[in-house]
């Protein structure tokens, strides 16, 4: 687990949903391998791979990872997961009935759920390394990650209860406190964003980009 990711709790947490768990697992110098094993649950299939070292352009390499996963799935519905993302115990029953609901329906549809995305409160030394490790996939230098560095206006608490299966890393992996820079100036992306969502708010549209056509 050398870039901190929650791995462990992201499966653990979607495991009372799935017949069967596909997860795909680079190989590396550390002990994600042994760390998957060792949850011995017997709806998980492993399937170890090899990065393509040389696959410098635009991350491709992570939709490569991706679909060897993907393709290795069989049944209806397949749900995609990162290793650093968690689904809530209290919503697998909501996922499941909106999955029924929509059976047959080959139209992308609301499950009225959420996903916990953990990335970018794992430590920020974690952090760091990820950056470092993972910038020749995308053929640029690895950028200098600075939690104090970030425009608070896009914050806000949490006021909701994080899975159960995320809480153990939460208290022992992650950042323990942010400190934010008051003298932080926004860039100007970060300007746009924040403009972007006044005004999603303000008139109901959404200008994210999807995959996707919403029918349901």
């Amino acid at each position: 687990m050398a870039l901190g990711f929650p791995f462990e709790a992201s499966i653990r947490s979607l495991l009372p949903l799935v017949d069967k768990f596909v997860v795909a697992v680079g190989k590396g110098a550390d002990d994600t391998l042994a760390r998957v094993k060792a949850i011995g649950d017997p709806k998980i299939r492993i399937i170890e791979t090899i990065w393509n070292e040389r696959m410098a352009d635009r991350g491709f390499v992570y939709s490569q990872q991706k679909m060897i996963a993907q393709c290795s799935c069989t049944g209806d519905w397949v749900f995609y997961l990162e290793g650093d993302e968690a689904v809530h115990e209290d919503e697998i029953a909501v996922i499941r009935a909106s999955v029924e609901r929509h059976q047959g329906n080959p139209h992308a549809a609301l499950a009225n759920a959420h996903t916990y995305h953990y990335g970018w409160i794992r430590r920020n030394e974690d952090m760091q390394k990820k950056f470092d490790k993972v910038g020749k996939y995308w053929a640029a230098a690895p950028a200098k990650i600075h939690y104090s560095q970030f425009d608070r206006r896009a914050l806000a608490p949490f006021t909701g209860t994080h899975p159960k299966a995320a809480r153990h890393w939460l208290a022992t992996e992650a950042e323990p406190q942010l400190r934010l820079d008051a003298g932080y100036r926004p860039t100007p992306k970060e300007n746009k964003y924040h403009l972007m969502r006044k005004i999603e708010t303000l008139t109901g549209l959404d200008f994210s980009r999807k995959h996707f056509k919403l029918v349901a």
